[in-house]
This record gives C-alpha cells, sequence and structure tokens, in this order.
C-alpha cells in the first residue's frame, strides 16, 4: 500500500492525507518488505524521452512515472530511476481504470534486482498523485511507500499458473519453484509454481526432485531445494540394510572447493551404464558422477559417504568396495573369510565328534550344550564359507553368481550360525552354577529346556 501525503506544515489546509492501495509488482524481484518516506518528483519524462538516463533532482526522493499502457517494461524505467537516486518509485498507469475494478499490476520486473519499493496504480490514483506534486509548488509532497510480500497476493495469476522466484515463493500445498524460466547473471531466476512430481497413478515421486526421469540428467540445483523442501521429498532405501531408513534432502553448498563431493574421487569411471540401487531402480553410474559434479555436496555428509561406498559397482577406485582397489585385493576380501569358515567347521566337528561319542558323555548337560553349539556353528560356517557366491551377480561384488533368493537363503542360514553365539551365554550360567553354587548334573539336567530353548529362540527371532 502507499500513502501519499501533503506534508507542507507552513500550509496546514493543504495537509489531505491521500491513501491509495496499490497492486502488486508482477514477477517483481525485490526484499520481502520494503518502506521509504520521502519528498515526490514527477519523472515522467525519463519515460517520454529515452535518451534521458536519470532524473534530475531525483536524489533520496520518491519518483512518480506516468505511462500510457500496461505493456511498457517497468524494469527498465525503475532501473533507471533508481540509478538516478531514486528511493521509491510510483507507476501511474493511464489505461486502466481503477474506479471501474480493473486489475492494476506492474510486469517484466524479471531480470534486475531492485532494491526500493515499487508500486502501480491506475489512471485516476495517478492524477491524485500527480495533481499533489504540482499544488505542493516548493514545499514538496510527501510520499510514504510500503511494499510487503504477503502470500499469495503478491503472486501473479496466469493461464500458465502462479509465477514464483527467490523473493516471491510457492504458497499453494504440493507446489515448488522449479525456477526453469530465467537465468540471469548466475542469481536472479523464476518460474511458475509447479505441482510436486507424482507417477501416473497420483504416488509421490521423490526421486523426481533430483533427475529428470526422461533423460536421467540432473535437476538444477535451485530445482532440487525447492522441490525437496515444499514436497518432502524422502527417498526411502527399504531393501537396502546398510543405508539409511530415507533420505529427506541433501545438504547443498560448501566454503572450500576442495570439500566437494565426488562420486569417483579420481574420475576413473569404467561402467558408466551400470545401475547404482542408491537413488531408484534405474539411475546409472554417469548418472551419479555427473549428478555430484554439478551439484556442491560436501564431501563429510553422509549422502557423499553412502554414495562413493558404493562406487565400486561403477569401477571406481578409493575405499567404495571396503578399501579393495584391485581384483587381487577384493579375491583376498572373499577367500579369507572363506578359509575362516572352513576351520570354524573343522574345529566345531571336533568338538560336535568328542561330546556326542559315548553315552556317558551324551548324558552331560554341558556337553549336550556343545554339541548344539557345534551344530548350529556348522550351519552358520557353511553359510559363510560361500562369502559372496550367493550374492546377486548385479551387485558386480567379486564371484557373486546368485540371485535374490540365493542370497535371502545364504542370510537365513548365517542367523541361524548366530545361536551358537548365545548358547555361549547358557554355558557361562552353567559353569555359574556348578561353580559359584555348587549345583550337580542331576539338578541341572531338570532345567535343560531353560538351557537350550532360549538361545535358540533368541537366535531365530532377533
Amino acid at each position: 500500500d502507499s500513502d501519499d501525503n501533503n506534508d507542507n506544515t507552513e500550509n496546514a489546509d493543504r495537509q489531505i492525507p491521500i491513501e491509495i492501495p496499490s497492486d502488486y509488482v508482477h514477477l517483481g524481484i525485490q526484499n520481502p518488505h520494503l518502506n521509504t518516506t520521502a519528498p515526490l518528483i514527477d519523472c515522467t519524462y525519463i519515460f517520454r524521452n529515452p535518451n534521458v538516463d536519470t532524473c534530475e533532482g531525483a536524489q533520496g526522493k520518491v519518483c512518480f512515472i506516468e505511462l500510457p499502457r500496461s505493456d511498457i517494461k517497468y524494469w527498465k524505467l525503475g532501473k533507471k530511476a533508481q540509478k538516478g537516486g531514486c528511493i521509491g518509485i510510483v507507476f501511474g498507469i493511464r489505461n486502466v481504470r481503477t474506479t471501474t475494478g480493473d486489475n492494476v499490476a506492474c510486469g517484466h520486473n524479471s531480470y534486475d534486482v531492485l532494491n526500493i519499493p515499487i508500486l502501480c496504480v491506475g489512471k485516476e490514483d495517478g492524477q491524485r498523485i500527480k495533481a499533489a506534486i504540482i499544488s505542493s509548488g516548493s514545499s514538496g509532497a510527501i510520499a510514504s511507500l510500503e511494499v510487503s510480500i504477503a502470500g499469495q497476493a503478491c503472486h501473479r495469476i496466469s493461464p500458465r499458473g502462479t509465477t514464483c522466484s527467490d523473493s516471491i515463493p510457492c504458497t499453494s500445498t504440493n507446489m515448488f519453484c522449479p525456477f526453469d524460466k530465467t537465468v540471469f547473471k548466475l542469481q536472479n531466476i523464476n518460474g511458475w509454481c509447479n505441482a510436486c512430481p507424482v507417477d501416473e497413478f497420483g504416488n509421490p515421486t521423490p526421486l523426481a526432485c533430483y533427475f529428470e526421469l526422461d533423460d536421467g540428467v540432473p535437476r538444477d540445483v535451485k530445482f532440487i531445494e525447492d522441490c525437496v523442501t515444499n514436497c518432502d521429498a524422502q527417498i526411502k532405501f527399504s531393501s537396502c540394510k546398510f543405508c539409511p531408513d530415507k533420505l529427506d534432502a541433501i545438504d547443498f553448498g560448501i566454503e572450500d572447493p576442495s570439500d566437494k563431493c565426488l562420486f569417483c574421487p579420481n574420475y576413473d569411471l569404467k561402467y558408466p551404464e551400470r545401475i547404482v540401487p542408491l537413488f531408484g531402480d534405474n539411475i546409472q553410474c554417469w548418472q551419479m558422477q555427473a549428478f555430484y559434479e554439478y551439484v556442491d555436496v560436501s564431501k563429510n555428509s553422509q549422502n557423499c559417504q553412502l554414495a562413493q561406498s558404493m562406487n565400486y559397482i561403477c569401477g571406481c577406485g578409493g575405499v567404495g568396495y571396503a578399501g579393495a582397489n584391485t581384483d587381487a585385493k577384493k579375491e583376498v576380501l572373499v577367500w579369507m573369510p572363506r578359509a575362516m569358515a572352513m576351520f570354524s567347521i573343522f574345529g566345531s566337528f571336533f568338538i560336535l565328534y568328542d561330546t556326542i561319542r559315548t553315552p556317558l558323555k551324551q548324558k552331560k548337560l554341558l556337553n549336550q550344550m556343545l554339541a548344539t553349539l557345534s551344530f548350529f556353528d556348522i550351519v552358520g560356517s557353511i553359510a559363510y564359507a560361500f562369502t559372496t557366491l550367493p550374492i546377486p551377480e548385479e551387485n558386480y561384488l567379486y564371484g557373486s553368481k546368485g540371485n535374490d533368493k540365493t542370497c535371502m537363503a545364504q542370510g537365513f542360514f548365517i542367523q541361524i550360525g548366530t545361536i551358537a553365539c548365545f548358547m555361549n551365554v547358557s554355558i557361562s550360567v552353567y559353569y555359574l552354577l556348578t561353580i559359584d553354587c555348587g549345583w550337580k548334573n542331576e539338578r541341572l539336567m531338570n532345567k535343560r529346556p531353560w538351557f537350550v530353548m532360549p538361545p535358540i529362540l533368541v537366535g531365530l527371532v532377533f
């Protein structure tokens, strides 16, 4: 709104305040709240004479510029007026009749930031302001301007949608600003409010906030930030055991270029078309590399470390494959647990044989628990001995030849093997009762279910 006041204290009879409600500035790139109070000056002639760059005597004043129609490029005139020292601008538009309810809206202020309050008024209000300037003479009329961004009222609604910018966010639910219309001097960008991305069934597709789904090209940084923030774009990792439950957003911005995250730090991408099961089901290696090259993400962030832990799929060197950057090291990682598992199997077979080889030994609770422990250790060690063999081949781990079913089977039997660990707890309780409490084997045998069943149940459930 604007209040144009004749503040001539020497002529009290002319102190009549004029309250003029103004309309919004279409696509205005301004601060959220601007205000000023200063003498009014008529600078209309800078519009009529394109060769004039500044308005004479406008330094520290509010400039009034009368325009014949509403399709003038206001931002150019505003820039010229601001350059000449104006600290506020009022545009009077002669072809808009405010008395008949016509809409008054300035436009074309998308390409320059104006740091002074600007408003537009219609024909009748413009004439009143001009008359106040003339009647005040040398004493000068005083204008008080206040411009605020107050949500939807400051947006321009068009057939294409609602405009948005750095200064004017999208206020509707499930809408975001894609910043896809104009990029000028790398900072002044705007667009039209878009609905949050959904698939053909209307389900949210947070991946679309990060990549173009058609060609997989990474989105613009401003697009990602606004889409992630306003659309609650959470990427969930339901099938990834070591991934976070969900990825709400990526922390953008780095102070030191050396802190920038790169998917392949050594730029040694070997397999650009392989699928990386991080952001979705069809994101390829080249897209991951392009995304982290394009977006400034800190190398110390969880998102960067998670991505780099999977870069071995793309043939990148580094710590992704548990630090193994050669095939020889990867082979060692496969055979070391396999060899240890074989030793464990032989040791457990020996204990199992020794504890049940005579009827007398079979009657002792300790031997029964040792036999149970050895049995489950053999099951788990055999599963461990397969190492990467049952893992799905598309995970690109060294020696992997399996599928989802074989991987699940291996995981099940490895879990069965953990019963041996819990059985150690029962054996510890056994020694406590026999050594410290003096329990005999006959008494302990009566409690046998409590020694054997809890470890089995815990191992199966947890």
